[in-house]
């Protein structure tokens, strides 16, 4: 993934325009409820003006709400729901843990340790977690990496060919759709860079 620029999310830019023509139509729906306001009290008084004002309202007023509707169900698309999203604090946690543990290990002898594959091997499946494998790999926990608490998540390390540096992978599948979520993270990036990051 290196040197390559990830593809616009399409549902983020579709959130992106909803929103500014939210907020475009933002003062027409002041105006429709001006215009209700207003027509209510003529219609109240016996103005005949009261009806041409309330038309208005009526037609200005359904635009409104259903951009409003148009956006939550986007924004809902983008971000998905909220426990799902708090999900994937997970792989955000361990894989800057994972990061550490590699450099320190590198310290020791100046050489990076031997790549491992990913575990469990088969990708955990919807939102429940499951134990680390009790036969996983010891070069796990000699990065001191045995999580104690079950996972949603399946763990990568991979070296460069090179041997200077290396990434770690998250993967996941929350919503059991058979299709993988994937974080990674290099040393020195800030924050992992994810693909379908709420699949």
């Amino acid at each position: 993934m290196d040197g390559v620029r990830p593809p616009l999310s399409r549902s983020a830019a579709t959130a992106v325009v909803l929103a500014v023509l939210g907020l475009a139509l933002f003062p027409l729906s002041l105006l429709a409820l001006g215009f209700g306001v207003v027509g209510l009290l003529a219609t109240r008084s016996g103005a005949r003006r009261g009806k041409g004002l309330a038309i208005v309202a009526l037609v200005l007023a359904p635009l409104t709400v259903v951009t409003t509707g148009l956006e939550g169900a986007q924004l809902m698309k983008t971000f998905g729901r909220p426990e799902v999203a708090m999900m994937t604090l997970e792989p955000r946690a361990n894989l800057p843990v994972l990061v550490r543990a590699v450099e320190a290990e590198r310290r020791k002898d100046g050489k990076l340790p031997a790549a491992l594959a990913r575990t469990p091997a088969q990708v955990p499946c919807g939102a429940e977690p499951e134990p680390w494998p009790a036969d996983a790999a010891p070069g796990w926990k000699a990065l001191g990496f045995a999580p104690a608490e079950p996972l949603r998540f399946a763990y990568e390390y991979v070296p460069d060919s090179d041997g200077k540096s290396f990434t770690v992978r998250a993967y996941g599948d929350l919503n059991c759709d058979g299709k993988n979520s994937l974080y990674e993270l290099r040393p020195g990036d800030v924050v992992p860079r994810t693909e379908n990051a709420l699949e």
